[in-house]
């Protein structure tokens, strides 16, 4: 190989690992190295306004704080620590009594209106599988506001509501 062909290749290579080098710390290297996923910037949608809630459900009822916020938008976050009392989301989920995690984590959801771009569900509109009012497994979580975007729709608000009437 003539050493002019040999100089370019290297200098090929070490171009494309500059390159990719930068890309990479300039693309979050911090958050994947923490195996992060920052919320704040990019909560995690869901495909329907059922699966979103009972996500949520479902990560409290298996004391997944981390997990459950990444399902909150920031806005819905910073309310839901507020009504419960917390300094932030996790500490506000882990407050949360659950006295069946099983029952609770899979509610169940009557006819939401969710055809256009928002949502709005009562958590004391779910019933557990068995039909008995959600409140029978654990504290409600509020009312959930959604709101369609692209590819998902995401929980844009979370706000404590009045108790739950019996049965309910």
């Amino acid at each position: 190989m003539p050493v002019a062909r040999r100089r370019l290749l290297v200098t090929g290579i070490v171009v494309l690992a500059v390159a990719g080098g930068g890309w990479y710390y300039l693309t979050g290297h911090e958050e994947r190295a923490a195996g992060g996923h920052d919320p704040t910037k990019n909560p995690i949608l869901q495909p329907s306004v059922p699966q979103a809630v009972q996500s949520v459900y479902n990560r409290v009822s298996v004391r997944d704080a981390q997990g459950a916020c990444l399902l909150l938008g920031p806005t819905a976050q910073a309310e839901f620590a507020r009504d419960h009392g917390a300094a932030d989301c996790p500490q506000a989920v882990l407050g949360v009594k659950v006295t069946d995690p099983s029952s609770y984590g899979n509610p169940r959801l009557g006819d939401v209106a969710s055809g256009g771009t928002q949502a709005t569900v009562s958590s004391c509109e779910l019933q557990t599988t068995a039909g008995d009012p959600l409140t029978a497994a654990g504290d409600p979580l509020g009312t959930f506001v959604l709101q369609r975007m692209p590819g998902g729709w995401q929980i844009t608000h979370l706000t404590r509501e009045p108790p739950c009437p019996p049965g309910g």
